[in-house]
């Protein structure tokens, strides 16, 4: 064959090779490519964690009413370093003492109840983030995860992905920057979060009263796709910072594409087709829009300053537009709209269906996206992650 030929076939078995797997024959890797991310595989989760900044970069877990039930003491649990770790690249015990910050879960011990060395690997700090600790970690956040917790009474199968973020602010002359405090002693600093995010996908629809709305009225996403319904799927950011207990938990609903954006990952590749996502996003941006209405003025705009680039945002001094996956949707319409009108139409929840036809609906029209009450350990429930 010419050379054509021979490019041609160099590079069809080019593409044919993940993107983040380099090819070790390569010249230049004769010494091996940097190692700045390592994959941990544990009983109850799979956990990336980002050597730079000394958090996990993600952690996923599969939970069923099975895993979140047992005997499982986290009492009996302690906290340790991760001895696959390079100690020189590891989070470390002491980073924390002092630090005026709690060791936060991702993967939340309750999740694992059912083995205890499941729930001790939790513990691991290999899945855990600086979180501040009142009204944060020791309430909102551990709230939250009771609530997606108990979507395992509705659900077969729970997959979650869990992770911190690192979202940027505006300064004083309207140009974005990047803050956020940093614990531990030089050179291996640990980056404490400004943000924290969950993406949830709960697959089989059990049915049952947790499922259904205001005047019993069960959500018709239920009907149709797969074995007890379409996957319901949602994303939520929130700021690491105490929350208001009576915050609407929808206020804190993000659409996916802009979420993956800051995150700079895709979330469950197999599952989420562009499609699939913009579908969500214009029933997630609905469920956000009806949250933020629930709340008092300085409250909305001291959320939507601590969530500048999800909410679909220009860049400081660009004219204000709203795009198609930002824009909410209507029981009538899934246009794009300004931003005025989206500020004025609000729908209410049960007027807000996910677009057929995709197998997923979001997740809110599921079930009612509602925290449970504050304290609910102190009824025998345990506390946060």
């Amino acid at each position: 064959v010419g050379a054509g030929g021979c490019y041609l076939y160099v590079s069809t078995k080019q593409s044919r090779r993940p993107l983040d797997e380099p090819d070790k024959r390569h010249p230049a890797l004769a010494y091996g490519a940097p190692v700045s991310e390592v994959v941990r595989t544990f009983k109850g989760f799979v956990a990336a964690f980002d050597m730079r900044t000394r958090n996990p970069r993600y952690v996923i877990e599969h939970i069923t009413a099975d895993s979140v039930s047992g005997d499982g003491d986290r009492g009996k649990s302690d906290f340790v370093e991760d001895p696959a770790i390079d100690p020189a690249m590891r989070a470390k015990l002491t980073d924390y003492r002092g630090s005026g910050y709690d060791r936060g879960h991702l993967a939340p011990a309750a999740n694992h109840k059912g083995d205890q060395g499941a729930m001790d690997q939790t513990f691991t700090l290999t899945n855990i983030s600086p979180q501040v600790g009142e009204g944060f970690n020791r309430d909102y956040w551990a709230r939250f995860e009771k609530f997606v917790k108990d979507l395992t009474r509705r659900a077969d199968d729970v997959y979650v992905v869990t992770g911190p973020l690192w979202l940027p602010g505006v300064d004083n002359e309207g140009k974005w920057e990047m803050r956020y405090p940093l614990i531990g002693q030089l050179p291996g600093l640990v980056s404490v979060p400004t943000h924290f995010f969950k993406v949830v996908v709960a697959k089989g629809d059990k049915g049952g009263d947790e499922g259904k709305g205001k005047g019993g009225a069960k959500s018709s996403g239920s009907a149709g796709g797969t074995k007890g319904g379409p996957l319901a799927v949602s994303a939520f950011v929130m700021p690491n910072r105490a929350i208001d207990p009576k915050h609407p938990l929808t206020a804190w609903v993000v659409p996916l594409e802009p979420l993956e954006a800051v995150a700079g990952m895709r979330f469950f590749p197999e599952l989420l087709t562009p499609t699939k996502r913009a579908v969500l996003d214009e029933a997630a941006t609905s469920f956000h829009a009806h949250g933020m209405s629930l709340l008092r003025p300085f409250d909305r705009q001291s959320a939507v300053d601590t969530t500048p680039a999800l909410l679909a945002l220009p860049a400081p001094g660009a004219t204000t537009t709203t795009s198609a996956a930002s824009a909410p949707a209507t029981p009538s319409s899934s246009s794009g709209t300004t931003s005025a009108d989206a500020r004025a139409v609000v729908p209410h929840p049960k007027d807000i269906r996910t677009r057929p036809g995709q197998g997923v609906v979001h997740l809110c029209e599921r079930v009612v996206c509602k925290l449970p009450p504050e304290r609910f350990w102190e009824g025998g429930g345990g506390g946060g992650g």
